[in-house]
């Protein structure tokens, strides 16, 4: 880079002197040698030019392709609480669009932001031996020229950030039309969609756009101001030279000088605006990596031993900001027990158990588990002893094999086969085209609802956790594919304690114990038999289900 930044200041002006007096002298030889020198000089030029260009371009895709992975590292260790606030199109924007434009703060930065003022300074020092006076007047117009170009930079950076905002919107446009197609399809909105993608777009369009009017104005600007700048020493000049106080050459000399200035000027002027442009992005980026997560280990964490008693909730409340969601829970499950959490919608049952694997913490109060306080052992420790199965499965669009053995990557083919069979999914795995190497699609695409959960089921028997969240495992599900999902959660249940939220009473009958929850507060608990007993909430609702259930059979006979 600084060769190529010394080659490109040389001239073959500097070579004149030699040139005239090898030819006036007759001196061959040295014309020869000035002929080589030229050609090995602009050859070490090229030379130069090349190894810059690509240690510019290697320094800024390493530098790009580094924070890209840093940010997507510390975008997965945020709590899930951040991304119920966050739009997934957002951060995709973040990891690829404006981690991409940070790549010319460091090309433009190592080469016209650092050789270019080089090559300004050089110029001025010639400029004050030539003339002081007029070089002074010409640095104080050079500095007052910063002021608009420091205006520019500001107004593109301001666009800039508003931007990528408008992208981030495209990216989300996007995401959530390919995720949501079916429903799209379902309620013929395509051309609404494609609507909405378009006015995204169109904003994207009229914000850059205005960069672009931005950057077209900065240069014409500055040449205008240094074209009446220009005129006025040129009279100046021009006086004192018929004034006899200063020679020609001298003033020619300035001239030329002082013209010399333009291109370095212009570059730096260009750069501020792309690095404007670039520090837009990068404010988008920190915004992400200064967001630290509130879940922390305590440098003293400990592994969490394996689960012999019980699990223990203190005094447990929660909210979500100023949102009240549980009060003052306590609550206690043995080893092996499996309890059932009912309740009406909203009213934390989903909440309570995910502040056992702490995907949140308490607001106040504590969890134990056999005594120990959930925050002082190492999340890794903890969520290795729990397994998940929600309402809502995601797979991931790989393999069958893969997406069961996700939770234990070093499983054998003959673990992977039994954990199929296990949950009931070894039969119908065995009737896709390439069995357990089928791809099954995004989300599980390729699968029906039942297929999805019972793959779900064997990756959390694979993982063989000693506690177990089922959270409305069967909700969504059709009869006969509720029939397997529950004989398959039936094994997985085996000798496990087991945390089970539904919301359809009949499926927790044979619960261990039920707790009903109300207004985030544990309103009745006992059997099923025992909450029948009491006539209250449980047993209001449970009613209503079974009533309207018995109206429908009803209907149906009557047909």
């Amino acid at each position: 880079m600084f060769l190529f930044a010394l080659f490109n200041t040389l001239s073959l002006s500097a070579l004149r002197p030699l040139i005239n007096k090898g030819i006036e002298e007759g001196n061959l030889f040295l014309l020869k040698l000035l002929c080589i020198a030229i050609i090995v000089l602009y050859a070490l030029k090229g030379l130069a030019y090349y190894g810059q260009r690509v240690f510019m371009a290697k320094a800024g895709e390493k530098a790009v392709m580094d924070i890209r992975n840093e940010l997507f590292q510390h975008i997965q260790f945020l709590p899930l609480e951040f991304f119920t606030r966050k739009k997934t199109g957002h951060l995709i924007a973040r990891i690829t669009s404006d981690v991409g434009m940070m790549k010319d703060i460091l090309t433009v930065l190592f080469s016209d932001i650092i050789r270019e003022p080089l090559a300004i300074a050089g110029i001025i020092i010639l400029l004050f031996k030539i003339h002081w006076g007029m070089a002074l007047v010409s640095l104080t117009v050079f500095v007052l020229a910063v002021y608009p170009i420091r205006k520019f930079g500001e107004k593109i950076k301001r666009i800039s950030k508003s931007r990528q905002k408008r992208r981030a919107n495209v990216f989300s446009v996007i995401q959530e039309s390919i995720s949501g197609i079916q429903v799209i399809k379902a309620f013929s909105r395509e051309r609404e969609r494609a609507e909405k993608f378009r006015k995204e777009q169109e904003h994207a369009y009229r914000l850059t756009m205005k960069i672009v009017r931005t950057r077209a104005l900065s240069q014409p600007a500055m040449e205008f101001l240094g074209a009446i700048f220009f005129a006025l020493l040129l009279w100046w000049g021009g006086n004192l030279v018929i004034h006899k106080k200063l020679d020609p050459g001298g003033f020619f000399n300035f001239i030329f000088a002082l013209g010399a200035l333009y291109r370095p000027v212009r570059l730096v002027n260009q750069a501020n605006a792309r690095i404007q442009e670039a520090l837009a992005g990068s404010v988008r980026v920190f915004e992400i990596l200064d967001q630290y997560p509130r879940l922390k280990e305590p440098e003293d964490a400990i592994e969490l031993p394996p689960f012999q008693k019980e699990i223990k909730y203190v005094n447990v409340s929660f909210a979500y900001e100023k949102e009240k969601v549980l009060e003052n829970i306590n609550l206690t499950i043995k080893k092996g027990e499996k309890l059932a959490i009912v309740g009406p919608s909203g009213v934390g049952k989903t909440t309570l158990v995910n502040l056992l694997p702490r995907f949140y913490d308490p607001t106040s109060g504590h969890i134990e588990i056999d005594g120990l306080d959930i925050r002082k052992v190492t999340l890794k420790s903890l969520r290795e002893q729990i397994g998940l199965v929600a309402q809502e499965t995601f797979l991931f669009h790989d393999t069958v094999r893969n997406n069961i053995a996700f939770g234990k990557p070093d499983a054998s083919e003959e673990e992977i086969i039994q954990a199929a069979k296990a949950a009931f999914a070894h039969d119908f795995i065995m009737k896709l085209p390439q069995g357990y190497d089928t791809i099954i699609g995004e989300r599980g695409t390729k699968l029906s609802g039942g297929e999805k959960q019972r793959i779900a089921i064997a990756r959390a028997i694979l993982k063989n956790p000693p506690i177990l969240i089922l959270d409305e495992a069967t909700a969504s599900l059709d009869s006969e594919s509720e029939y397997l999902v529950e004989k398959a959660l039936e094994k997985l249940m085996e000798e496990r304690t087991v945390l089970v939220i539904a919301h359809r009473l009949s499926t927790v009958r044979n619960a261990d114990r039920i707790i009903y929850l109300k207004e985030g507060k544990i309103l009745e608990e006992g059997t099923h038999e025992e909450l029948l007993k009491k006539n209250g909430e449980y047993a209001r609702l449970y009613r209503l289900q079974v009533g309207e259930k018995e109206e429908v059979t009803s209907l149906s006979s009557e047909k």
